[in-house]
């Protein structure tokens, strides 16, 4: 607001403060389903108003079902777009393959399927896609997403996404894992640490698979600590003491590291008043969506001059979110997004409903492990990384290792450091590239369509 010659930032919606004075909604189960579900078609509905054609992003979870359902429900021809690895890329990730789900959807709603076959020849679209992000934005998914977005502009600019229903419903791990560490206060901390070397130390024997053994390592490491300190554990690709370990002398200041979760922080401070579950969801809604899915999306999509619509963010059923009770998104410790699948039972093919999250995401482990594996040495040990003087050597060399072996799970952290070198080599190394102008010039994806049957 520009007044008296003065400029002041105001913010017109605030999601902690809307959060903190939202009423609890009263009505019954049955009720809030359907007012949920007419919120969301009517999201759904604003949100198909295009002068273009417009289409779906499908990975065949419950989120995106639930969109395509509304979508055919409007009398809409649907067409899809979704991504599929090979059998071998995802043998390092305990995930069901998305693509059956897909089809299953598809077939249940008439909507023809575009489905990406990608392979792993991540070195030559890893560059592009990083220079479309301006900045080293470390999630796998942007390799996804560029290279569905850049298919769908061949055919059209418009696409509605899922995003944002994992944030207004609990739909991620995390939570449960942090509510209960709440739950095993009483436990001593003393037995935790003694359970997590136990099992650390079976999997560096190989009697345990890092595929089956990291979550449960995950967990046990970070059960023992503070709420607060629980949910970013939980959250985060390194803590401060991680980064300390991995950054070279002279980069970062200990009070510099200390203050990497000050946003974080603050907002849990903000948000005392609220449930654990809302505490946690309120602070993603203001960091986790917006700084790195949102621009994720948005990035990656106007690479191609492809819009992404969000139904599930439409601020009436982001507030609605706000007042459901907490067992209408989190029950019994796991079944997570309760409502929306209680909502949707009978419309949406059970398989579907029942099915664990898989995280839309690629099979990074795999990468980091057997196909990227060389790959990532050769750039992360270079000697033009090594010149740059941010890392300790001897650490990379360490997560390097420790991964190849299978001793520990770092595949986020290496893609991190992957995704940061490339972004070093496009933007301060050399001259910046210009964007590929033939949508058709995209490495190592090929592509089926047909309506799904």
């Amino acid at each position: 607001m520009y007044r008296n010659g003065t400029l002041q930032l105001r913010r017109y919606w605030d999601p902690v403060e809307r959060w903190a004075s939202a009423g609890m909604a009263h009505s019954s189960p049955a009720d809030r389903d359907e007012e949920f579900r007419a919120l969301l078609r009517m999201a759904v509905r604003s949100q198909l108003a295009s002068d273009v054609p417009l289409g779906l992003l499908l990975s065949g979870g419950i989120d995106s079902t639930i969109l395509l359902a509304e979508m055919a429900e409007a009398g809409r021809d649907v067409r899809a777009f979704t991504a599929s690895y090979s059998h071998d890329s995802r043998s390092r990730d305990v995930f069901d393959d998305d693509l059956p789900f897909a089809r299953l959807a598809a077939s249940a709603f008439g909507a023809e399927l575009d489905v990406a076959e990608m392979e792993t020849d991540v070195p030559s679209i890893l560059p592009e896609t990083v220079w479309h992000l301006d900045e080293p934005l470390a999630d796998p998914t942007v390799v996804t997403n560029f290279a569905l977005t850049r298919r769908a502009r061949q055919q059209l600019t418009v696409l509605l996404t899922g995003m944002g229903a994992d944030e207004i419903l609990a739909g991620y791990p995390r939570y449960p894992a942090v509510l209960f560490g709440e739950q095993l206060r009483f436990v001593p901390s003393m037995l935790i640490h003694a359970c997590t070397g136990m099992l650390q130390f079976v999997v560096k024997l190989g009697l345990l698979p890092i595929e089956r053994g990291r979550r449960p390592l995950f967990l046990l490491r970070h059960l023992s600590k503070p709420f607060p300190d629980r949910f970013l554990g939980y959250s985060s690709y390194n803590s401060a003491e991680e980064l300390r370990q991995l950054l070279a002398e002279g980069v970062c200041t200990s009070a510099e590291l200390e203050q990497v979760y000050d946003e974080h922080e603050n907002l849990l401070a903000r948000t005392q008043q609220l449930s654990p579950l809302s505490r946690m969801l309120a602070v993603d809604l203001c960091t986790f969506l917006p700084k790195l899915n949102l621009e994720n999306m948005d990035k990656t999509g106007m690479a191609h001059a492809v819009e992404l619509r969000v139904p599930f963010l439409d601020h009436r059923l982001v507030e609605y979110g706000m007042a459901l009770p907490d067992e209408d998104k989190l029950r019994s410790g796991t079944q997570r997004k309760v409502l929306l699948r209680r909502a949707y039972r009978g419309t949406v093919p059970e398989s579907i409903l029942t099915r664990p999250k898989t995280g839309y995401s690629p099979p990074v482990r795999g990468w980091m492990r057997d196909t990227l594996r060389s790959f990532t040495e050769d750039i992360l040990l270079s000697q033009q990384a090594t010149e740059r003087g941010l890392f300790r050597r001897e650490r990379v060399e360490q997560l390097l290792k420790e991964n190849a072996e299978g001793r520990e799970d770092h595949s986020l952290r290496l893609w991190q450091l992957l995704v940061l070198e490339t972004w070093f080599r496009e933007y301060i190394d050399g001259t910046l590239r210009a964007p590929v102008e033939d949508p058709a010039r995209l490495h190592a994806v090929s592509f089926n369509q047909g309506r799904a049957s």
